[in-house]
């Protein structure tokens, strides 16, 4: 066993990536399941190594193994000389044999799984492609859709602006409208005030034009109520005659005056 590992090393002393008790460990748990094995078996339950060298490494590993026991029952059984050659060769050649149909089974299979795998990595190629270009596409709808989210931004920011703009000025606006309101109440006060003026005015003028038609009338009335008095004092000077009543009529006339 220990010749065989050291050939196993490899050269330049260096260890397999799997050591044989890996390998007789995986063995014997594939037979514990009747689970058939060989290349991809091994490699399936150890998680690593080449099929090809796992398989002839385990066909090594069970030949030295046999060898082992081979050696211990012809030491408690010793054969006449010529018969254990002939046995060996016979065992050999059995060996060789099976081992033949074995790898010949081994490589169809392999063979059947090749293609059975190679057909399915080529599907998942093309799946793969295709996912590539979806995903190309997604990045393509992302980025667009980030240029129309930085625009909208954008444009959500000017219109602020300009809300915020019109705000103020209609808060300006709203001052003016407010100090014009103001105006506007203190001119009506204004005109009111004007009007109750000038309707007093229009008042007192139409009492003035009353009274000064009273006193136009009183007058023309004076004035009648003179002549009057004038007539009749005429007619008396005259009765009374008028040598005697003229200086009586001067003295009436100027007192009338």
């Amino acid at each position: 066993m220990s010749e065989i590992a050291s050939e196993v090393r490899g050269r330049g002393g260096r260890r397999p990536e799997v050591t044989d008790e890996q390998i007789l460990d995986a063995v014997r748990r594939l037979k514990d399941a009747n689970a058939p094995v060989n290349g991809w078996s091994l490699r399936r339950m150890i998680g690593r190594g080449g099929p090809d060298y796992l398989d002839t490494r385990a066909s090594q590993l069970a030949d030295a193994d046999r060898q082992n026991s081979q050696d211990e029952t012809a030491n408690d059984h010793l054969l006449p000389p010529g018969l254990g050659e002939l046995t060996d060769q016979a065992i050999a050649s059995v060996a060789t044999h099976v081992r033949g149909a074995l790898l010949a089974g081994f490589r169809q299979i392999q063979a059947d799984l090749h293609a059975k795998f190679q057909s399915e990595f080529d599907q998942l190629r093309v799946e793969r492609a295709e996912h590539a270009q979806k995903l190309l596409d997604a990045g393509d709808a992302l980025e667009r859709a980030d240029a129309e989210r930085t625009e909208w931004e954008s444009r959500i920011a000017a219109l602020s602006q300009a809300a915020t703009d019109a705000a103020r000025e209609a808060a300006v606006a709203a001052a003016g409208i407010k100090r014009a309101e103001g105006e506007a109440a203190h001119l009506r006060s204004e005109l009111h005030e004007a009007t109750h003026k000038r309707l007093t005015a229009a008042q007192a003028e139409a009492e003035a034009r009353t009274e000064l038609k009273a006193a136009r009338a009183e007058i023309e009335q004076l004035r009648q109520e003179r002549a009057e008095s004038a007539r009749r004092i005429e007619e008396l000077a005259s009765r009374a005659g008028a040598g005697d009543a003229a200086p009586a009529v001067r003295s009436s006339r100027k007192t009338a005056r």
